[in-house]
């Protein structure tokens, strides 16, 4: 399943709904779900907008329904999906991952105790 058919479904809607909003008929939108047909850029812009995500989710370029500087927010899934893929990482690669995890996990609490002070900004170091 494409990530149209996908966001379709999820919004419970038939494919219809989809190509009037478009302004397309339902075999053109339904020859983007199967793939026969690519969408140009002005159809992937309204699709993009009409379900609050990127184009680059929609193309399966990205994991994240939106941009990272707009708001994304991982699943843990994804996170753990993430994590999984760094097991391939050189072991060097391996110690600053975690020492900036560590450095994110300071900056954290001390944001919830409103002390920014308090957190290291050198990785790896208390």
């Amino acid at each position: 399943m494409n990530r149209f058919e996908e966001l379709r479904k999820s919004r419970r809607l038939s494919q219809k709904q989809i190509a009037d909003m478009l302004g397309i008929t339902q075999q053109g939108y339904s020859n983007y779900e199967k793939g026969v047909r690519e969408a140009d850029y002005e159809t992937l812009t309204k699709l993009a907008d009409y379900f609050d995500t990127t184009i680059d989710y929609l193309l399966g370029n990205s994991n994240y329904p939106k941009s990272l500087n707009g708001n994304a927010h991982p699943t843990p899934e994804e996170l753990l999906r993430q994590l999984m893929e760094a097991s391939d990482f050189s072991e060097e690669s391996k110690k600053i991952m975690i020492s900036n995890f560590d450095l994110l996990k300071k900056l954290e609490n001390a944001k919830a105790n409103n002390d920014l002070r308090s957190a290291s900004m050198t990785p790896g170091f208390s």
